[in-house]
């Protein structure tokens, strides 16, 4: 069972309790580039405008690019 959440505080006791797989934007872009599916550029560009929504998305404020390759998903 998989549980897909940014709100990590409000998550972290479900995926503990449950040992749940848990899913960010992060970790499913960077699966999508280890797929093959989406380039780093695009998937960046993608985060970017993610981040810069009118609604705030709770993204890291980190690139992509150093959450992808630094594992910080």
């Amino acid at each position: 069972v998989s549980i897909a959440s940014n709100n990590l505080k409000d998550v972290k006791w479900f995926v503990e309790s449950y040992s749940l797989d848990h899913f960010t934007t992060a970790r499913i872009l960077s699966e999508m580039i280890d797929l093959n599916i989406y380039t780093l550029e695009f998937a960046e560009r993608l985060w970017e405008r993610m981040k810069n929504h009118k609604y705030h998305r709770k993204l890291p404020n980190l690139s992509l690019e150093e959450c992808y390759k630094n594992k910080l998903f």
